[in-house]
């Protein structure tokens, strides 16, 4: 915000529980209560119209606050992944067990490392990925063949 960071105690919600209930109603957030009276937020909508407004705002404010180093601008949200079954041997290899919580460029670097690893490069077209058993599972449709090449 132009007028400085936003205080949830200042506002009309008061307290923060009242203030995400709302956002959840309101199909920005999905919270869960990961155990009584703690909440967290497991997802936000990204494709929110008002999220995707205040997103392009935010890399404005944060340039701002990088110019006149203010100290932090407040949470920062990092979105995690958990293998699924048929990806946990894909991510073992990698060190990871069935309860890793993995960033982004975690799960790129560990396909990537699988891929160079069983050298499934295609040799004619560097562009496209040869899939082994594990990886086609990984990647199939219920319904439908497993597929061959990526």
């Amino acid at each position: 915000p132009e007028k400085g960071p936003l205080d949830v105690k200042h506002s009309s919600y008061k307290k923060l529980s009242k203030f995400l209930a709302k956002m959840k109603k309101d199909n920005y957030l999905v919270i869960k209560e990961t155990s009584k009276g703690v909440e967290s937020v497991t997802d936000i909508n990204w494709l929110h119209p008002n999220v995707r407004a205040a997103k392009a705002r935010r890399s404005a404010i944060v340039r701002h606050d990088e110019e006149e180093d203010e100290g932090p601008s407040g949470p920062e949200v990092t979105h995690f992944m958990s293998p699924s079954v048929e990806l946990r041997p894909i991510f073992a290899e990698s060190g990871h067990s069935k309860d890793s919580l993995l960033t982004d460029p975690q799960v790129r670097d560990a396909i990537t490392s699988y891929i160079k690893r069983h050298d499934l490069v295609s040799p004619g077209d560097r562009s496209v990925v040869c899939l082994n058993d594990a990886l086609s599972l990984a990647l199939r449709d219920k319904g439908c063949p497993a597929p061959t090449r990526l």
